[in-house]
């Protein structure tokens, strides 16, 4: 579990509309008027929004969707604001913001890093809505911090520094005046409501088996080229170390440089809470907000990238960590989640097979530009609801809840809900060899090669391989499942039951037999991974009742409950069974070596050798002994055979240099050696 710093403090008769807070709250005199107000030149306000509405850059097709425009500025306690001392020698500074009939304002810092002496709010006039505290817990290795929205043409900066400190750097570096009712006079949110009449909300019953995978979705808002602001959709993904690394996936066409993924704000769990029910703003969900990422991966071409963000998801914000499949056949109905118009959280669905041609005809002239042919599905038309602008980025869900690729563009509309392109998983995958251009690099960091896998809550169950890959004390079970090829089978979907050997017990082996293991043929790991690996899931009760189970080589495993569980009587069953995605995992402890096992002492004379060597034991009279030696691909290389003696010169000085092992079989008994011959 990744550990987050996270605390949110509610005050009573406050509503914090907040990103991560680290607690507080304003401090400055009602009383005291400000007296420093930076007022946005309308001219220049107005004339970027013309530009705006006349930027060709506004591909038809595509979908983002445009909200505000950025005011460049450069504003710090070192050139403007106002200072006061209160009467227990904290110091605060403000500052205040106003922009003509701006919907909302935010600010973007370009530099931030906040001392530990400092925090810093920024809020609405009345205090009604409240961003922070931010202090230096919120400082982002890129130095800059972008912020959610203030409703209203006004907004208070108000920074608190303790007595006698400073307050580190700090410059604002831009404002973002909404020219979209983000928030009107009703008080909410201004993209409510505002997607088309044939809009589904994620909480009717179309999004009833959704209600899981709907939380890896999110709002993105980002500045464009320093000038305009935009929103899109991403979602969360699940990665094979499933470790809630934050990674989104979302749009080339909507982030793809890293000066935006660092000003990109992130909104989780925007919904209403009934199917076409109210706006959720005055729900604290409406405070779930993470700022700024960082660009790992984009192709213009396939038109994806994914971003890591500044800062773990908390577990307060619900999130999901969905699942992908990189297959390439067209899945047989299609769900796609994400925010029409900036709209709460919306489901569209197609129940035909998606195609995988871009038109019947030819592809649409604004993605076959620059576009690689084949890359993208095709809905033909959806069955229930559509996409409009601010659904650039949303992830495209398979019949089995995996994502299978992300939201160009298209025609759909509620007057005509056809012909919507998204770019496949399958091509994003690694289509381009390098880790800045592909998802397999960041997202199958194990290099497991799965084609899917499933989506995991917090703290939820992970793949067997995984858990024993992030537990100390499983090195050598590790080394072996690789080594049997293994991996795979237990990082999916299964129902088993493995008895996990740890490294204090795997050191208890014989040590021929652990040369076996190390150095010996790979069928001999295979035996020992399958001698411990059950078909389906048994808990420490079950074993209790199952005398005997029968493992993956048909060997009996069987139980027997003294004080404690014990495994072929040689074994400690420890009662911490694990419960995990594909079964259980029990730790196993080696108490001593069975009995019925012969363990002679058997000894090779020299070793490493030159081909020729001795083998002796403490058995008095060694008749019919064979000694076959095999080489690491496991193929039988030599064999010899002597009786009557008790040391015994073997030559296979015909064999070239390398490990070997020797099985020496006497009567019944077969045992196993590592040969090293070098010459």
């Amino acid at each position: 579990m990744r550990i987050f710093l996270f605390m949110l403090l509610l005050i009573s008769s406050i509503d914090l509309y907040s990103q991560i807070s680290q607690g507080g709250e304003p401090l400055w005199p009602d009383s005291k008027k400000a007296k420093s107000v930076y007022q946005i030149p309308q001219k220049d306000i107005i004339k970027a929004i013309r530009s705006d509405f006349s930027d060709e850059e506004q591909i038809y097709g595509k979908k983002p969707l445009r909200v505000g425009v950025n005011h460049d500025m450069d504003i710090s306690p070192k050139n403007a604001g106002e200072w006061i001392t209160l009467p227990n020698g904290m110091e605060l500074w403000r500052v205040e913001f106003f922009s003509d009939d701006a919907f909302g304002l935010s600010l973007e810092f370009d530099e931030f890093k906040l001392s530990k002496e400092a925090i810093i709010f920024l809020y609405s006039p009345d205090r009604k809505y409240i961003l922070g505290g931010f202090n230096h817990l919120t400082n982002k290795q890129s130095g800059k911090l972008s912020t959610a929205f203030i409703p209203g043409e006004e907004l208070i900066l108000e920074m608190q520094v303790m007595p006698g400190e400073g307050y580190g750097d700090m410059n604002i570096g831009s404002i973002t005046h909404a020219y979209v009712d983000i928030f009107g006079t009703s008080q909410k949110d201004g993209y409510f409501g505002n997607s088309g009449d044939c809009e589904i909300d994620i909480n009717c019953p179309s999004g009833n088996d959704w209600q899981i995978v709907k939380n890896a979705v999110c709002r993105i808002i980002f500045k464009r080229n320093g000038v305009y602001t935009e929103i899109c959709t991403g979602s969360l993904v699940n990665n094979t170390l499933q470790d809630e690394t934050p990674y989104i996936y979302t749009a080339n066409h909507c982030i793809s440089r890293a000066l935006e993924a660092g000003n990109a704000v992130f909104y989780f769990g925007l919904e209403s809470e009934e199917c076409d029910g109210v706006d959720p703003f005055q729900n604290s969900v409406w405070n779930y907000t993470i700022s700024s990422s960082e660009l790992l991966a984009t192709s213009d071409s396939l038109d994806f990238s994914l971003l890591l963000l500044s800062e773990d998801v908390p577990d307060t914000y619900n999130p999901y960590y969905a699942g992908w499949s990189i297959s390439d056949l067209p899945p047989e109905n299609s769900v796609t989640i994400h925010h029409p118009q900036g709209d709460v959280k919306k489901i569209s669905r197609d129940f035909d097979p998606a195609l995988i041609e871009y038109q019947t005809i030819s592809p649409p002239s604004w993605l076959s530009r620059g576009s690689i042919p084949g890359a993208f599905w095709r809905i033909e038309e959806w069955e229930e609801g559509t996409t409009e602008g601010g659904s650039s980025g949303a992830p495209l869900f398979n019949h089995q809840k995996y994502i299978v690729g992300n939201l160009t563009g298209g025609d759909a509309s509620c007057y005509k809900s056809v012909n919507d392109y998204f770019s496949k998983f399958y091509f994003n995958w690694n289509y381009y060899p390098d880790p800045d251009m592909q998802l397999k690099y960041w997202l199958d960091s194990l290099k497991i090669g799965v084609i899917s896998l499933n989506g995991m809550k917090p703290g939820s169950m992970l793949y067997m391989y995984q858990y024993l890959l992030q537990n100390p004390g499983y090195t050598k079970i590790l080394q072996y499942i690789e080594k049997a090829g293994y991996t795979k089978i237990l990082s999916e979907d299964g129902f088993y039951t493995f008895f996990a050997l740890t490294d204090t017990s795997i050191e208890k082996l014989p040590e021929w037999y652990l040369n076996l293991l190390d150095f010996g043929p790979d069928y001999f790991a295979v035996e020992f991974i399958e001698n411990y690996l059950v078909s389906g899931k048994y808990v420490y009760t079950d074993l209790l009742e199952e005398p005997v189970l029968s493992s993956f080589n048909d060997n009996n495993l069987t139980f027997s409950s003294y004080d404690d569980l014990h495994l072929n009587d040689s074994m400690l069953v420890v009662n911490d069974e694990m419960t995990l995605s594909n079964g259980i995992v029990f730790p196993i402890d080696i108490l001593h070596i069975s009995a019925d096992k012969n363990y002679n002492n058997w000894n090779i004379y020299p070793n490493p050798n030159n081909g020729e060597f001795f083998i002796y034991t403490d058995e008095t009279v060694l008749e019919n002994l064979t000694i076959k030696l095999y080489n690491r691909m496991g193929k039988m290389v030599g064999e010899k055979y002597f009786s009557d003696t008790n040391t015994t010169l073997f030559n296979f000085s015909d064999l070239p240099s390398g490990i070997y092992i020797a099985e020496i079989q006497l009567g019944n008994n077969i045992n196993y050696m590592k040969v090293i011959i070098v010459k």
